[in-house]
């Protein structure tokens, strides 16, 4: 039986996510907690991911996207993914074998999971600025990097193995200038940025939530 102390951890972390906009399962979830201390079983963990996408207790977090549940077919059974609207579901994610969804799950609805959200003024921003064509929060990770998912860096056309720059006044592109750290795109489609190019381009007074604009051929990144 999970402790209050643990449950509220689990929920915070997807509370983390979701104010990332970053998608997730629930074994994502456990991943995080077991970094966190929290010896849990996958299958609790799960319930109380599920319990909580599931009920109305998401909706306590206005800043949030609207959230959507897909069920995705992984090597090893099916698995619920919680991701953005809109957001098109990866056709290729791997889990060990205690992420596939039991009879505990049988019942749940399939449709989507809706997590109103108060309109950001980066919303507005892409409204106002045709060139911006995407736009996404991001939290720094459990080391301080911070995650460029490949939602994002699909735009710039950049696939695996692709070098991305970043620059020093924070833009991303596939173009190299002065200064500029590269990464190599990993085979899921993503980089992170260290924490030492972060404090080299922002300082040390960010809090780690950054906002990531897609405009034309980079990704510009502004620390919230």
């Amino acid at each position: 039986m999970c402790n209050q102390a643990d449950q509220d951890k689990i929920e915070a972390i997807v509370e983390g996510f979701m104010l990332g906009d970053t998608s997730f399962t629930a074994f994502d979830a456990t991943k995080e907690a077991r970094k966190q201390g929290i010896t849990e079983r996958h299958g609790v963990i799960k319930r109380i991911v599920h319990r909580f996408m599931d009920n109305e207790d998401a909706n306590d977090y206005p800043n949030t996207s609207v959230y959507e549940k897909t069920l995705i077919k992984t090597p090893t059974g099916n698995a619920y993914l919680y991701h953005p609207e809109n957001e098109t579901a990866p056709s290729r994610w791997g889990f060990p074998e205690d992420e596939v969804d039991d009879g505990d799950d049988a019942s749940v609805d399939p449709d989507p999971v809706q997590v109103p959200a108060a309109k950001s003024a980066s919303a507005l921003l892409k409204q106002q600025d045709p060139n911006i064509s995407l736009i996404q929060k991001q939290l720094v990770d459990s080391e301080a990097r911070l995650p460029v998912y490949k939602n994002l860096l699909s735009e710039l056309n950049a696939n695996w193995g692709d070098v991305i720059y970043v620059s020093t006044n924070g833009i991303l592109s596939k173009k190299a200038s002065d200064g500029a750290v590269a990464y190599g795109v990993n085979a899921d489609g993503r980089i992170r940025i260290s924490q030492s190019v972060l404090q080299d381009i922002f300082g040390n007074g960010y809090n780690g939530t950054f906002e990531l604009h897609v405009v034309k051929d980079e990704i510009r990144i502004y620390a919230l």
